[in-house]
């Protein structure tokens, strides 16, 4: 699995724009891989990792290596019920895991969270 995570970290990496994105949440991110490469190309960015507690612990070496520590927050929590507000969410190699009443849960919870970061967007605009 992580070097299948490390593949999906340098492609995310290398596809997507987020110059425009200020906060960037990795739902049941694991040890931070994905989360923390993309920090490291983007010095603009700050991160949260937000998966069950004693899992998120596992990723302060991997954001330390990666030099992202300083903008990076390990958050614990549920992600069937809550997740940070950000401008933009990854959830990788999650939904397969789930069936479809969880897998939903997962997906609307992640929905809920930007709903405020929407809203206030568009009112600046």
């Amino acid at each position: 699995m992580t070097s299948i995570i490390a593949d999906t970290a340098f492609a995310v990496r290398d596809a997507y724009d987020f110059s425009s994105t200020r906060t960037l949440v990795d739902v049941c991110g694991r040890h931070g891989m994905l989360l923390g490469t993309v920090l490291a190309a983007n010095p603009q960015l700050r991160g949260v990792l937000f998966d069950q507690p004693h899992v998120v612990e596992g990723a302060r070496a991997t954001f330390a290596r990666l030099g992202v520590a300083d903008r990076a927050s390990l958050v614990g929590g549920d992600s069937f019920r809550e997740v940070r507000t950000a401008d933009a969410y990854i959830l990788s190699h999650i939904i397969h895991d789930w069936d479809d009443e969880r897998s939903t849960a997962v997906l609307q919870t992640s929905r809920r969270g930007a709903e405020p970061a929407r809203a206030s967007s568009s009112r600046r605009a």
